[in-house]
């Protein structure tokens, strides 16, 4: 790890994703909350492929363009929510691998900001996100039935997934250092 990225690591991580992503998918995205362009030529360098052995490889894993709903810069790691499911990929390898465990949460949710070094990763889903993703997604009011709603925690980069509460509808979490969580 260099000094920079020791100094400052959000900074490196981000700088990381956009070369990751690429560019303008990543602007579209995180910054001006546009759904990214469905051009088949990209601006900037290749996205990564969501599925298959090939890394140069474009195929996508539904056969097109799947939209980031929630992000999440862990480590080495970026982790991605889409309309589909959840997925990882590391930011040296530059190719998304579904999370397929029995453990994983359903699509639809969105990913905890955490402080930094924070080892744990936070998932939630709930009736209420959902209907929000339906709507920035499709433009759709009706949202789809949550068949384990909560919220969830991974120790070991997405590989298992426990759920911590599935008591009540929220729309945000925040989570501050020390492990204090507030659910909106």
């Amino acid at each position: 790890m260099s000094r920079f990225q020791q100094k400052h690591p959000r900074l490196a991580a981000l700088f990381a994703l956009v070369a990751l992503l690429g560019t303008f998918e990543l602007l579209a995205v995180l910054c001006l909350n546009l759904e990214p362009h469905a051009t088949t030529q990209s601006v900037g360098p290749r996205p990564i492929a969501f599925g298959g052995a090939n890394p140069d490889s474009q195929q996508l894993v539904s056969g097109e363009r799947q939209y980031i709903l929630s992000l999440r810069i862990q480590g080495d790691r970026v982790f991605a929510c889409t309309a589909d499911g959840l997925y990882r990929a590391r930011l040296d390898k530059k190719q998304w691998e579904p999370l397929r465990a029995n453990t994983v949460p359903e699509a639809g949710g969105l990913f905890v900001l955490d402080p930094p070094n924070e080892k744990a990763l936070l998932y939630f889903v709930t009736p209420g996100t959902c209907q929000s993703v339906a709507f920035r997604v499709h433009g759709d009011t009706a949202a789809r039935k949550i068949q384990r709603p909560g919220l969830y925690r991974s120790t070991d980069q997405g590989d298992t997934w426990e759920l911590l509460d599935n008591a009540y509808d929220f729309y945000a979490i925040v989570h501050l250092q020390g492990g204090r969580l507030f659910a909106l």
